[in-house]
Order: structure tokens, then sequence, then C-alpha cells
């Protein structure tokens, strides 16, 4: 009896082995396929950001004086002139040591365009440096007036609104202060005294504000 069983096991077994290798073969699971992690980007400086920044001016030695080491300070702008009151280079030079240590500064920029001058740049500044003892830099003579003036004074002419008065300098001794994202944020014009708390509180409030 025992020996009968036998060949109906095998032939059971047989057939549960076909049936199981013809069952379709299942695919291991896969996690779904995700994208590459990329790494955040940053958009890139946009110099155009900072207006008042973009080109450089030009140093009394005839390189460039780029505009841009001054990005998330304040700025004060003015032509100068040998022409002048000295009391407006007085009130600079009072501002340089009143600021300074606050992110302040102040840049002279010689204008030929109110005046004849003979002297060079270098000869000039010295004169002023001599003169009234002043410390801030003075850069080489620049176009501020007119189509061909350059581009810093061309900002300057085109922001009027908010401000005292607007359109293109009047003279030496327009002052613009730039706030620290590179943006007018104050302009007197040449008669203007700063040396008063009026002029003060509004470079103060401008030195409290941050950058954006």
């Amino acid at each position: 009896m025992r020996n009968r069983k036998w060949p109906i096991i095998l032939a059971l077994a047989a057939a549960w082995s076909v049936t199981v290798s013809a069952a379709p073969a299942t695919a291991p699971a896969t996690a779904p396929a995700t994208a590459p992690a990329t790494a955040p980007t940053t958009a890139p400086f946009e110099r155009a950001d900072f207006p008042a920044l973009t080109t450089p001016l030009t140093n009394i030695d005839g390189t460039p004086f780029d505009m841009m080491k001054f990005k998330g300070r304040v700025l004060l702008l003015v032509p100068v002139a040998w022409d002048t009151n000295r009391r407006q280079l007085e009130d600079l030079q009072f501002y340089t040591q009143r600021f300074g240590d606050r992110g302040f500064t102040v840049v002279g920029i010689i204008t030929a365009d109110f005046a004849p001058e003979t002297r060079s740049d270098k000869d000039l500044a010295q004169a002023i440096r001599d003169r009234y003892k002043v410390t801030f830099p003075i850069l080489a003579t620049t176009k501020t007036t007119g189509a061909d003036a350059h581009p810093l004074f061309k900002y300057f002419a085109s922001k009027s609104d908010g401000h005292e008065s607007g359109g293109e300098i009047k003279g030496p001794f327009t002052k613009f202060v730039v706030n620290r994202n590179g943006e007018l944020a104050k302009r007197w014009e040449p008669a203007a005294r700063i040396n008063n708390n009026p002029a003060a509180s509004a470079v103060n409030d401008i030195l409290n504000t941050p950058m954006r």
C-alpha cells in the first residue's frame, strides 16, 4: 500500500511545481523615481539694484574708483570746486568726523561744469586738502550736467520726487545722500548748509535704516 502511494505523491508534486513555475514573476518593488536634488540657487548680484553705485567714477590718478565698495554704507556725494564757500567744506568734514564710524562716507567729486579750472585734478584736490583740512576722498573731474553727464548724475537728476528739488544740478555743492541700498535718499541744493539739527537728523535717520 505504501509503495502504491509514492507515484501519486510524486505526480502531485510535479503538477504543483509546474503551476508555480508558470506563474508570472513579480518584480521586486522599487521606490518611485525622484528627481535629483538640486542645490538652492542664489540669484546673481544685480548691480542695477544699487543705482548710485553701478558705474565707477575715476580716481585722481585716472584709475577706476569702484563705487560698489560702498555697498551697505551711507554716502554723501558732493560735486566740489575751488571757487566755493569755505563753510561748505567745513560742513562736509564735520559730517565725516561725526558719522564716519557709523558706516558713513563723504565723497567729493571735482566738477568744472560751472567754472573753468586750469589746474590738474591732482593739484586742485591737494589745494582743497591743504587749505580746508578735509580728509574725505576727492575724485577726478566728472561731467555732472547735460547729455554727456556721468550716469551717476543722470540718475540723481531723474530722482526729483520726494526731494526738495530735482533735475540737473545747479552748481557745486549740491549734496546727495545715498542710502545703504545705493539709492538717492536726500538732496540739498548748493546754498543749503547742513550744519544744523534738521540735516543731521535726516542723515541719522538714513543711517538707522538697515539695508534691505
